[in-house]
């Protein structure tokens, strides 16, 4: 059987990591690319693969995909832990649904982090797990599994 080994950082380093992940929530809200580049670090790698340039451009057409008026109304940030082969990195989960002001209910949208788009919402989600070197942000990718809380884990260590 697998066990997730929980990585152990510092007090300090938990701080500077979550404020690293508040201002990327901020930017990446408030559709700042300049905001967003300046807490990637030049020689990070991006989604498996990517450049920061390419990096970024990736994430501004994940903007574009939530331009729309209905995305607008109602979004979501949830945060918590990647808990698969790279466990313990912060995640932020921003999810998009459609939602009209006048006819809907917000507790109709409550999700759990990781649960999959709500199709009949014609929901939106990205997913982001984060890693870091010198006070920014080293790698971004896609975690395959995510939870909210670590306790549970680090007891298992």
């Amino acid at each position: 059987m697998n066990q997730l080994a929980v990585k152990q950082i510092s007090e300090k380093e938990k701080q500077e990591h979550a404020s690293v992940v508040a201002n990327f929530k901020c930017a990446f809200l408030n559709r700042d690319l300049e905001d967003l580049e300046s807490l990637m670090h030049d020689k990070g790698i991006f989604f498996s693969k990517m450049k920061k340039q390419a990096a970024l451009a990736y994430l501004f057409s994940c903007l574009k995909r939530v331009r729309t008026i209905e995305k607008g109304f109602h979004m979501e940030v949830k945060e918590g832990y990647s808990i698969d082969f790279l466990p313990c990195e912060p995640v932020l989960e921003f999810r998009y649904p459609d939602f009209n002001p006048f006819e809907d209910d917000m507790d109709d949208f409550k999700s759990a982090l990781g649960s999959p788009e709500n199709k009949d919402r014609n929901e939106v989600v990205f997913c982001f797990a984060f890693d870091f070197k010198d006070g920014q942000i080293v790698s971004i990718r896609h975690p395959t599994l995510c939870d909210e809380f670590l306790d549970r884990y680090i007891k298992m260590n």
